[in-house]
């Protein structure tokens, strides 16, 4: 139970419609952070899962390189545009499984290069 300013507060009600509420909030952040990378589509299923991305993407190809290298019967490309994994996940963990992809795929941070402006 949730304690908050001495009131308990529970995270749910009997409908568990704040759970559900919390997870609409999840998919949207999920569908920013995709769209920011320029995938097209997350499919997380319990037999397989699958990233397709749009021609021009922001993911890090090398980071992809990597994953393939590391766990060559994990992950494959079918074509340029989507890498498959051969992992399925249990419907609980499915958006945290999706939350960790994208943020796999998301390209390290670019240091600020430009000289600071003059007055």
């Amino acid at each position: 139970m949730i304690v908050e300013n001495n009131v308990p507060l529970q995270p749910y009600n009997s409908f568990g419609i704040v759970a559900r509420a919390q997870n609409l909030v999840r998919i949207a952040r999920l569908i920013l952070t995709a769209r920011g990378l320029g995938v097209r589509r997350v499919d997380v299923g319990p037999q397989a899962s699958q990233v397709i991305f749009d021609a021009n993407n922001r993911v890090d190809p090398a980071q992809v390189i990597r994953m393939m290298q590391k766990d060559p019967s994990l992950y494959r490309l079918e074509g340029p545009l989507k890498l498959r994994i051969a992992r399925g996940v249990p419907e609980a963990q499915r958006l945290d499984f999706a939350a960790a992809l994208l943020a796999r795929l998301t390209p390290p941070a670019q240091p600020n290069t430009r000289p600071p402006a003059s007055r």
